[in-house]
């Protein structure tokens, strides 16, 4: 073990001491800690929890610079949670010494029954939570122990990180954006997009569309030009995030040493195979999913061109398709009056779906009869809209983001109490008579809210049960306000970009 890894050992040891004597969230049992290299023979860690560190040991932990140039891994920590084994570990990369050619890691016991309950959920998912002295971690949490089960943690391992700490000197990640599309929804443009993947998909098949897509594109441009910014953005962000997941989940089962040619084959495959299944599905049902397909083939195909400087470009938040489509002449195509019909069919029933609601929402939250309940969105974990985001233009002319269908596992920190949503309308806003900061508001009757006691509040109703401490109320217009506190945040954070 190298002087480095050394000396991360005892630094990383120092702060899970700390961690168990400080905090609820997570408490490290104690052991020795390894080296990424023999950690995966201990018979501490689960057999898929061994597979998952094979898989990060061949890529992201050994060469990062070849899944995305410049990708800094240094100060990277994965919670690893296997449900059925109830085994937890944590990952841990340091900066390579000068005696080793690979990026070192480690990894440490954590102890499961200290675990937050949305870390416990059956199934895949994801939060990044804070640890006292490492910071912001990412926590991957699954039941799975086949083959490909296990590469779908490792896929979302990749998606998820490279959002934490590949893009964290990016240009686009100081910017805020949108998810979900605009009520009411455009279905020429959905239209138009569609063309694109489809293009796409067939040019990485090996059936050259390049001027196919260049023309759609600039259908796209002539008439929507003026309101793409966040578009280009999402395209940007998401989109290198898939693409990282494609090209790093090939690296894992081929290694850094593979031919070029042989892993864009397999990452196009992987691709080509999530798009004939779930990502065609995501695509017509959440729109915002364009964007990781679209930048996933466009990365892909301006790689395997052998084009350099594109992957700097899409830092400064152009968008990976732009770039594939510059400087090429367009070709026209015709319609497809097929694809047209089917596509304004799915917009309209989800512009019928999201008004319903949308206006729900509004009713409720001028209703005398009920409370507007905020929660700063720092506090919640990953918010799962079962439905998608949409946004909608607000009285001042600003966007509001709304979350259809949301569920929130519970969580929260002692400090904080607990909450769990399921199936709630929830709008997304920085601007309240609780603050000017991040929120999440909805809406319940008042007969749903227990009187305060020492500013602890229970909330008990259909699809909402909550317990927060240290709330305060607010009137305002006529209005009552609950506003949950913002200070003392130690809890699960949803990443700045999800909304």
């Amino acid at each position: 073990m190298s002087k480095e890894v050394r000396r991360l050992v005892r630094l990383t040891i120092a702060s899970l001491v700390f961690a168990c004597a400080s905090s609820a969230v997570l408490c490290a049992e104690p052991a020795a800690r390894l080296d990424g290299r023999q950690a995966k023979n201990e018979a501490w860690l689960s057999e898929a929890n061994k597979l998952v560190i094979d898989r990060l040991a061949n890529s992201i932990f050994s060469c990062p610079e070849k899944i995305w140039p410049g990708w800094q891994t240094k100060g990277l920590r994965i919670l690893i949670v296997d449900i059925p084994q109830k085994n937890a570990i944590l990952l841990s990369a340091a900066e390579p010494s000068s005696s080793e050619s690979q990026t070192p890691f480690s990894v440490a016991p954590v102890s499961y029954d200290s675990l937050s309950p949305h870390l416990k959920k059956t199934g895949l998912g994801y939060a990044y939570i804070s640890w006292p002295l490492i910071g912001r971690i990412l926590a991957v949490h699954h039941s799975v122990s086949n083959e490909s089960g296990i590469g779908q943690v490792v896929e979302l391992v990749l998606h998820e990180a490279f959002h934490l700490t590949g893009q964290s000197r990016f240009g686009f990640s100081a910017l805020t954006f949108t998810r979900g599309p605009h009520f009411p929804d455009n279905a020429d443009l959905r239209y138009l997009r569609r063309r694109i993947i489809d293009g796409l998909r067939k040019t990485a098949q090996g059936d050259n569309r390049i001027g196919e897509i260049a023309f759609w594109v600039n259908q796209v441009r002539d008439k929507y030009g003026a309101g793409l910014n966040r578009l280009a953005t999402l395209d940007a962000a998401e989109g290198s995030a898939e693409y990282v997941r494609f090209v790093g989940s090939s690296i894992t089962t081929l290694g850094c040493e593979a031919a070029e040619n042989v892993i864009l084959s397999k990452a196009l495959e992987r691709l080509d195979s999530k798009w004939r299944d779930f990502s065609a599905q995501s695509v017509k049902s959440f729109p915002e999913s364009e964007s990781y397909v679209i930048g996933a083939y466009s990365g892909l195909l301006l790689r395997k061109s052998g084009r350099t400087g594109w992957e700097r470009a899409t830092e400064n938040g152009q968008s990976m398709l732009d770039q594939l489509v510059m400087n090429v002449g367009p070709e026209s195509r015709p319609e497809d009056p097929e694809l047209q019909v089917q596509v304004n069919r799915e917009v309209t029933a989800r512009n019928e779906f999201m008004k319903s609601r949308l206006d729900a929402l509004r009713t409720s939250l001028q209703s005398p009869e009920r409370i507007a309940v905020s929660i700063p969105r720092a506090r919640l974990g990953v918010l799962y809209p079962q439905y998608g985001y949409v946004t909608y233009e607000g009285e001042s002319g600003k966007e509001i983001l709304v979350a259809l269908g949301a569920r929130v596992p519970t969580t929260f920190s002692l400090d904080f109490g607990t909450i769990e949503l399921r199936e709630q309308i929830v709008q997304i806003v920085s601007q309240t008579p609780c603050g000017a900061y991040r929120q999440a508001v909805f809406s319940v009757s008042k007969d749903a809210i227990s009187e305060p006691v020492d500013g602890n509040v229970r909330i008990a109703t259909a699809g909402i049960v909550a317990e927060l401490l240290g709330v305060s109320k607010r009137a305002h217009e006529g209005l009552q306000w609950l506003c949950a506190p913002r200070e003392s945040i130690q809890t699960p954070r949803s990443k700045t970009r999800s909304d």
